[in-house]
């Protein structure tokens, strides 16, 4: 498995934890597993999912700086939030 399907992994993963607000990374990589029919969870991407749910509310307070005037993450399409996140978080 490539690191880009690895990072996509983790990114549906990070979006279903924003859908479900779940915030246990072992429990949100379970889910994905299932929602994903996938053997195994890799070990890349759930090394993402525990890092930006570990430190979500930093990465989504440094997401917020950069947003219009008037908006709050919550306006913010899921899918596009999660992008942003795993970004964020593979950048620092």
């Amino acid at each position: 498995m490539t690191q880009h399907e690895m990072r996509r992994i983790a990114m549906q993963a990070i979006y279903l934890a924003n859908q479900g607000n779940l915030t246990d990374a072992e429990e949100v990589c379970q889910k994905a597993l299932k929602a994903l029919e996938l053997k195994s969870f890799p070990d890349y991407s759930a090394e993402i999912v525990n890092g930006v749910l570990a430190n979500k509310k930093e990465l989504d307070g440094q997401l917020s700086k950069y947003l219009k005037k008037g908006w709050r993450l919550n306006r913010i399409n899921e899918i596009d939030l999660a992008i942003l996140e795993v970004a964020l978080y593979e950048m620092q």
